[in-house]
């Protein structure tokens, strides 16, 4: 759901989303694992899941041209610096805010 709150520039239901996969479903070794982090199996689609999420929250390129920085850009996260994010024809997207 973070994904579809950060399309939707919904930015902090992308965070609480976020938030909430990291409080239920990650183990201490930041795998994430589908309900009990001690008998569960390790599920690689929400670690793919939520780094695309904060991507898609600090970087959009969907439409041909045109960029939009920082289009879900939650209140908890006032300041950062990221490095290695492309847009659409490589162009490199924001290092801080």
């Amino acid at each position: 759901l973070a994904n579809a709150f950060a399309r939707l520039n919904d930015a902090d239901g992308g965070s609480s989303m976020l938030l909430k996969l990291l409080a239920n479903f990650t183990g201490d070794n930041l795998f994430n694992h589908d309900n009990d982090p001690y008998t569960s199996v390790f599920q690689m689609d929400g670690n793919m899941g939520a780094s695309a999420a904060v991507t898609e929250m600090l970087l959009q390129s969907h439409e041909r041209y045109v960029i939009d920085l920082l289009p879900a850009l939650p209140t908890n996260w006032p300041e950062g610096t990221v490095k290695g994010l492309r847009a659409r024809g490589g162009v490199e997207g924001p290092s801080r805010w």
